[in-house]
């Protein structure tokens, strides 16, 4: 349905939502969404051989690719208008270029961190050239309101591409048609809970869980039952009756240095640990204040700062002759 429907009747709700990474996960170019620009970019990468440029002409944000001999000459030049912007800009900001009907990430990215270009995750290793790195159907559908992928294709789209833009309300709280229904004809509702619509927080801890899994759990490999697509999860139901997704375990005294997913991190925190696992995503007492940090290292100072002051709050409440034992 869309979060102007739902704004009907939640427009705080809304305007906060709008607010957050999620609420601007995915937009169309535009002098008000790309303040980055100021002027045209050039980007030099001499061990790849390219040249990348990033210009703004008739409203429109265009990158270029440019492929350079061992004379320094240019031997080659692909350009493409920008498409989407994908991002809120609270880390940085990629970029989709459309071919036809297929969709591809541009080679450069802005990072917010070092308010700078450069080249955009999977470009940098070499793994992916020129403008080939698809726009695999998992992304679109985690980083878009909804998607509108041709079935049978990893990155071939229908027109348009999205029905939504950004992530909205029905991500989490799942289709919302039957819920508006009935509030505008005013329908019983039968108890103290609305069951026409999700609320994450009356969830089973794991269902409750999977509602953000359906994203931020990448783990190592994932394979979809039979006959499903990404845009099959509902929320409230379990995430495994859409795919299955595999992670080799992982242990806080490893040498190898791994990127790990936001549950990941979540289930090997002393935090999830100490509460027996009752500790989620959205039951974390940080979780809104982790939403609107501009860059991620703040994240273990405001952790940090939050659990001295937990502490000492404790501290606080137990009698003096114990205080020495806390």
């Amino acid at each position: 349905m869309g979060d102007e429907t739902c704004r009907e009747c939640h427009e705080p709700q809304y305007n906060d939502f709008k607010k957050t990474g999620m609420g601007r996960s995915l937009s169309i170019p535009g002098p008000g969404n790309w303040p980055e620009f100021t002027k045209s970019v050039t980007l030099l990468n001499k061990k790849l051989g390219r040249r990348y440029t990033v210009s703004v002409t008739g409203g429109k944000m265009y990158h270029t690719e440019s492929g350079m001999g061992a004379d320094g000459k240019q031997e080659y030049a692909e350009k493409h208008e920008v498409a989407f912007t994908v991002g809120s800009g609270d880390l940085g900001r990629s970029y989709l270029v459309a071919k036809g009907d297929a969709l591809f990430v541009s080679p450069i990215s802005y990072y917010t961190g070092s308010r700078g270009w450069d080249l955009s995750p999977g470009y940098e290793s070499g793994q992916f050239l020129s403008f080939t790195r698809p726009v695999w159907n998992l992304c679109a559908s985690c980083h878009a309101g909804l998607s509108r992928p041709i079935l049978g294709t990893r990155n071939r789209y229908q027109v348009p591409a999205f029905r939504f833009l950004s992530v909205g309300c029905e991500r989490c709280h799942g289709p919302g048609e039957l819920h508006v229904r009935e509030r505008r004809e005013n329908a019983p509702l039968g108890g103290a809970v609305d069951f026409s619509i999700v609320n994450p927080a009356r969830l089973p801890r794991h269902l409750r869980d999977d509602v953000c899994k359906q994203c931020h759990l990448l783990g190592d490999a994932q394979i979809l039952r039979p006959g499903k697509t990404y845009l099959d999860f509902r929320p409230g139901t379990s995430l495994d009756n859409v795919v299955s997704i595999f992670s080799a375990p992982v242990t806080v005294d490893v040498d190898v240095i791994r990127a790990l997913s936001h549950p990941e991190q979540l289930e090997m925190s002393r935090c999830s640990i100490q509460s027996n696992r009752r500790l989620g995503c959205i039951t974390c007492p940080l979780s809104r204040e982790m939403s609107e940090l501009p860059y991620p290292g703040e994240l273990q100072l405001l952790c940090q700062a939050k659990t001295v002051n937990h502490a000492t709050r404790q501290l606080h409440s137990v009698p003096h002759a114990e205080k020495g034992r806390v």
